[in-house]
């Protein structure tokens, strides 16, 4: 019987592995599920393979919940992309979708069951003062920051500060490249845009080539330094990569893309511990030439130790301190304290005061 702390990734790669739990195991997952925001993942799996009838009565309940969730993420997140595009419109620029809206508007199945509290789109940098004018003329407006998170928002990350729909309380993060200033690898985001594709719609929602849906996923997972949620951006990479890797051309155009837009390092590390965690099939020629694209420092057998530590879900009833410990130390990976913390505060300090 699987163990606390590993239930959820033994339920992850073998979701039969749940008809097995008993309700103390349950109680154990359910947490885990929760708090890695992927129990609505598991559900849909159990239900595709009509295991759900033998679950536990006291876990149905749990389960229900998970759906009835899902489906109504799934009304409010495509009518708020549907509002988002009609301001978009006026611009006369596509919508461009990332992440969860992505999966969830192309069918794709990384969308099975995911929730989400924001959409997420991408738009060219020099059109960012007008996309944040006419969205608050929508009724999208800023959300209540300190000034200094705001000027660090705006001079230093990928994005605009969220914006937050007065009407529906809905939240919008407006991105003008998927690698935020202070990281010292830099992506032509025009080059994302360029390549993005229409969602078979005819109403100029886009989301990115299935290269870039890839590299953007390890780049947001590796690049950012956060791993609280890693375990379910490593699902979506999972998904991602089962989905798109059946075309056996996309290996080839995967490795080619990463060397284009120098995203090599978060590349080669999303697919050895998918593999690792999620038994994600990789073929064995990518193995090899992602492999050439680790990192030299820190060294892989280090990493080895803390992503998966990061990675995998809070053992319950508290979490380990070495996975406290692998969270702090990766938080100074790869963007170092001097160009995430120090840089901007010594040119703050450089800053004339703003007058009272």
């Amino acid at each position: 019987m699987p163990r606390p702390g590993n239930i959820l990734l033994r339920a992850l790669r073998d979701t039969e592995v749940l008809a097995q739990l008993r309700l103390a195991d349950w109680d154990v997952l359910l947490r885990e599920a929760r708090a890695t925001r992927l129990l609505g993942t598991l559900v849909v799996r159990a239900d595709r393979l009509g295991i759900s009838e033998q679950f536990p009565e006291q876990v149905a309940w749990h389960l229900e919940s998970a759906r009835v969730c899902e489906r109504r993420q799934d009304q409010l997140l495509r009518f708020e992309v549907t509002c988002i595009n009609r301001v978009l419109k006026k611009l006369q620029l596509p919508t461009v979708l990332l992440k969860a809206a992505a999966y969830r508007l192309a069918d794709l199945p990384a969308a099975t069951g995911r929730l989400s509290g924001d959409v997420d789109i991408l738009v060219p940098r020099q059109k960012l003062a007008r996309v944040e004018a006419e969205l608050v003329a929508a009724g999208w407006l800023g959300a209540e920051i300190e000034p200094e998170l705001e000027r660090y928002f705006r001079r230093w990350l990928h994005e605009l500060p969220p914006m937050i729909n007065r009407f529906r309380g809905t939240k919008l993060d407006v991105h003008h490249n998927i690698l935020p200033s202070i990281d010292r690898l830099q992506v032509d985001a025009q080059t994302l845009l360029d390549a993005a594709v229409e969602v078979d719609r005819g109403d100029g929602i886009c989301v990115l080539a299935p290269t870039d849906m890839v590299l953007h996923n390890t780049a947001h997972l590796f690049r950012n330094g956060d791993y609280t949620m890693g375990l379910r951006d490593l699902v979506d990479l999972d998904a991602l990569l089962r989905h798109f890797g059946k075309s056996p051309s996309f290996w080839d155009q995967l490795v080619d893309r990463a060397a284009q837009l120098k995203l090599g390092v978060p590349l080669s590390l999303g697919c050895r511990y998918a593999s690792q965690l999620l038994d994600t099939p990789v073929p064995e020629a990518t193995r090899q030439k992602i492999g050439r694209l680790e990192p030299w420092l820190p060294p892989v057998f280090l990493l080895d130790r803390l992503i998966p530590l990061a990675i995998r879900p809070p053992s319950w009833p508290r979490p380990t301190r070495l996975r406290g410990f692998a969270h702090w130390t990766l938080a100074r990976y790869p963007l170092c304290l001097w160009r995430k913390t120090i840089l901007p505060k010594v040119e703050r300090l450089m800053l004339p005061a703003r007058p009272k």
